[in-house]
């Protein structure tokens, strides 16, 4: 009879705590391990949880002993348990992990779970896990996910790597109080979801934080010899070890330390030089897309002028104009560079009747030779790359502007097989619903050196 009085109350503390579900039923040892421990108390406890580590931390552990509480004490819940990372990364880390424990557990809780390669099913419930590949291109399959009756479980590894467009489409669904979201990983990226709960959206979440130098799983040695290799001052560390975001991605175009520096100084020790004065207009009508006119002279890119959405071109000529005849001759830019693609190209006819004493019109075209094609694939990709070295100088005062700012730290670059360079938007019109990094284009034509191009 005690027995049985134990047992009641031992599956009474398993269902309400899942550290205690991997002590008692599957036999973890789990209380050696207090970063583990405290991630699966706060899941149970605040239900929408972000946690951002190094490695060898135990994420995988704690996300296979949630899928099997979830299915065990939650028997009609429907668990998501997907990741950011690669379809194969499931299937040799988070599976396997699942099977290893539920072999170790009681036969009274194993018989509750039937395993197969797609699914977890709970054997006499409704409650499944699926397992779910974030490569899923069909928008709908996410929107598609509902419990309302009894509760839904996203569990997010690899989080940085998770696609924004799935993060959107699933809105709908974790809005209801029988809801769990748990995302976990290597805060890799600048950007994406996963980077807004740890910063824009910190007050919707229950965040956490783990260092490998403080788990008990993290070999001493294993840290020394990455210190040695990556430095500590490296992303990787940061990353890697300390849990960090990076200061930069790997592949980024500027880094997020040097925008910073540029924009911190703007009230501080760098004095604005008169050098070339400039302006460069990059047009558009599109909706999701902005007109943005950005100022330059010498050091200091003084204004970054923006017009949301859909504009007429006689109107967008009109507003430059204007802003050119308030200003002394002397005072006036010598160049306006107008990007000439799409509605750039109505905007360039126009200009072609102005005269404005004391500045040129100059067209300019993405796709235009660059000044060294062995270094830059095109003129789209040089201005970029003088934007970059414009920025890393250190000795530039760049106006506080969030949008200008978030463009250029999330821009990347790659090599072209010919050994240049390429300024890769892709990424980030993907991450944005295909709208275009406009206040970065703008600001980095201000970089372009006419040949014989004019248009007035």
């Amino acid at each position: 009879m005690n027995n049985d009085i134990q047992l009641l109350q031992d599956l009474n503390d398993m269902e309400e705590d899942p550290a205690v579900f991997a002590h008692l039923g599957l036999g973890i040892d789990i209380y050696k391990y207090p970063q583990q421990v405290q991630m699966l108390k706060d899941v149970a406890k605040y239900r929408k949880v972000a946690i951002r580590s190094g490695h060898k931390i135990g994420k995988t552990t704690v996300f296979s002993i949630l899928t099997l509480w979830f299915m065990i004490f939650r028997p009609n819940m429907t668990v998501i348990l997907t990741s950011g990372g690669k379809q194969p990364q499931m299937n040799t880390g988070i599976k396997p992990e699942i099977r290893k424990w539920l072999a170790k557990a009681d036969y009274f809780l194993q018989s509750m779970v039937d395993f197969s390669e797609t699914k977890i099913k709970q054997t006499h419930y409704d409650g499944f896990t699926e397992f779910r590949s974030s490569t899923l291109n069909a928008v709908e399959a996410w929107q598609g996910t509902h419990n309302d009756e009894y509760g839904l479980a996203f569990l997010i590894d690899e989080g940085s790597g998770f696609p924004n467009i799935h993060w959107d489409a699933i809105q709908g669904s974790i809005q209801g109080e029988a809801v769990y979201v748990v995302v976990a990983g290597n805060p890799v990226r600048l950007s994406g979801f996963f980077f807004d709960a740890f910063h824009n959206d910190r007050s919707l979440w229950h965040l956490l934080h783990f260092s490998s130098l403080d788990s008990p799983r993290c070999n001493k040695e294993w840290q020394k010899k990455k210190l040695k290799i990556w430095g500590k001052d490296s992303s990787e560390y940061r990353v890697k070890i300390l849990g960090e975001f990076p200061l930069q991605e790997s592949d980024s175009l500027i880094s997020y330390e040097d925008f910073e520096y540029a924009t911190e100084k703007a009230n501080d020790e760098v004095e604005p030089n008169l050098g070339e004065h400039v302006w460069a207009l990059d047009p558009s009508d599109m909706g999701n897309d902005e007109s943005v006119l950005t100022k330059r002279r010498g050091n200091h890119i003084y204004e970054v002028w923006v017009k949301k959405g859909k504009v007429k071109s006689p109107v967008l000529v009109g507003d430059v104009i204007a802003q050119l005849w308030a200003l002394k001759i002397e005072d006036r830019p010598k160049f306006v560079i107008v990007d000439a693609v799409g509605m750039g190209g109505p905007v360039t006819d126009f200009l072609e009747f102005q005269n404005v004493p004391g500045v040129t019109f100059v067209t300019f075209k993405a796709n235009y030779r660059s000044a060294d094609p062995a270094k830059w694939k095109m003129a789209k990709d040089e201005i970029g790359f003088k934007f970059k070295e414009f920025v890393e100088s250190r000795e530039v005062i760049i106006t506080d502007d969030d949008g200008l700012f978030s463009q250029a730290v999330t821009i990347k670059y790659k090599h072209h097989p010919d050994g240049s360079k390429i300024v890769d938007k892709d990424g980030w019109k993907k991450a944005n619903k295909g709208a275009s990094p406009d206040r970065f284009d703008s600001a980095s034509m201000t970089f372009y050196k006419p040949p014989t191009i004019y248009i007035a």
